[in-house]
């Protein structure tokens, strides 16, 4: 296909100024300890100091405002940039802490269990379509219940999470496809309010941040004062990292147990056949082995406005499988027109999230991260013992444009450089 279905593809893979003394102004080789990290230098720690360089210089490169390196638990690199150490919203990185929230709930046993259909909780959620009835919180975990991507926030969403999402019909039956959903991740919000018994904001900062020595956090809020989950988490970098490194630590901190490390594996874990890619809210890194064209994808294609006249041609090529996306490309080419094909690139290129291909199966994974718009990331590489964390605050031109600059994709490569 064109350029935009392959940028589609690749778009699936968004304290304060004086505290510490020194910190983002500081020579990278003398980091800083703070808020219970310890600090240690690239070369004490096994990280090479031309590849921190050259991360460091591609982090200046794409406006990067915050950068944080842990190895073996301390800080070695830590910049703002100029800018303040302050919270910057985490965009849809926001989703991974929703993922702990839920991990926090099994644990202590105020929820059952992940198969517990979403209806228990919110008795009208399947009025307009019964197959809703059939959706579970793992459904919305792992981004297969079928909802849209669209939001309460958006125009005539209403600003209320919950109803909007009573009121959204399914693309899909519940678990038969992925579809990145943030509509699906702020009902996951709402819910924790009737299975807490508090918002999500407040739950989070009992159970995460408080016990890891982290400020309370901000979220934007609907009209009903539930956070927006999928993307409106304000954290700073630095807590990010710690974060991540509670995790690389199976849930430690201070030898405390905070998270459950069976929520950990269950989150890093590949949690449906239709993304080899994606945990429960927690990105895998983990390569592309095949890519194939699907009816599930077909059937999301569909319901995001690709006409049926179209998606009909493309199901005699459905249950084969590539080697390369290249390869993916040339056969879905080969069975459509070129008036077909534009179609298709338009949805791709102006829908939410709308997938180009489907990942058939993917190596093991080297590491996991929260990922969000503009290049929020806080990536984890447990043989390396490295924690990494990368923010920058959005300026109006990111709103109005429609590509996605400076998000930093060279990022990943970087951090796994550091350590041979």
């Amino acid at each position: 296909m064109l350029a935009p279905l392959a940028a589609a593809a690749l778009a699936l893979a968004a304290c304060s100024k004086d505290s510490p003394t020194g910190v983002g102004s500081q020579d990278p080789s003398a980091p800083v300890a703070h808020d219970g990290l310890a600090a240690s230098t690239a070369e004490a720690e096994g990280v090479s100091r031309t590849k921190l360089d050259k991360l460091v210089a591609d982090a200046a490169d794409q406006k990067s405002e915050a950068l944080v390196v842990l190895r073996n638990g301390k800080i070695i690199y830590e910049s703002y940039f100029g800018t303040a150490n302050e919270p910057i919203y985490a965009m849809s990185a926001s989703k991974s802490f929703v993922s702990l929230a839920y991990g926090f709930m099994l644990r202590d046993h105020l929820l059952a269990s992940l198969d517990e259909p979403v209806v228990k909780y919110d008795a009208v959620f399947d009025d307009v379509d019964p197959r809703k009835a059939n959706v579970t919180i793992r459904h919305l975990l792992s981004q297969t219940s079928g909802l849209g991507p669209w939001r309460a926030s958006v125009t005539g969403g209403g600003n209320d999470i919950e109803a909007y999402a009573d009121r959204s019909p399914l693309l899909f039956t519940p678990g038969g496809g992925w579809q990145y959903s943030n509509n699906g991740i702020d009902l996951l919000s709402a819910l924790t309010s009737k299975i807490a018994g508090k918002n999500l904001d407040a739950y989070l900062n009992e159970k995460l941040f408080a016990p890891l020595g982290i400020p309370a956090t901000s979220w934007a809020l609907d009209k009903n004062g539930i956070p927006y989950g999928a993307g409106e988490l304000r954290i700073r970098a630095i807590d990010m990292a710690k974060v991540g490194q509670a995790i690389l630590d199976g849930g430690m901190w201070k030898r405390a147990q905070v998270i459950d490390p069976n929520w950990i594996t269950q989150s890093e874990a590949i949690s449906s056949a239709y993304e080899p890619e994606y945990g429960l809210l927690w990105w895998r890194d983990a390569a592309p082995t095949t890519y194939a064209l699907t009816n599930d994808l077909l059937d999301q294609w569909e319901g995001n406005g690709i006409d049926k006249s179209i998606t009909d041609k493309l199901r005699a090529g459905t249950g084969t499988s590539f080697a390369t996306y290249a390869e993916y490309q040339t056969f879905v080419r080969s069975m459509i027109t070129d008036a077909d094909r534009a179609a298709i690139n338009t949805v791709l290129a102006s829908g939410d999230h709308v997938p180009a291909v489907r990942i058939a199966s993917a190596a093991p994974a080297i590491g996991y991260y929260f990922s969000g718009w503009l290049g929020q990331y806080m990536y984890v590489i447990p043989s390396k013992h490295i924690v990494a964390v990368r923010m920058r605050r959005a300026i109006q031109a990111d709103y109005t444009s429609t590509t996605e600059t400076n998000a930093f994709p060279a990022f990943f490569f970087d951090v796994y450089q550091l350590v041979p």
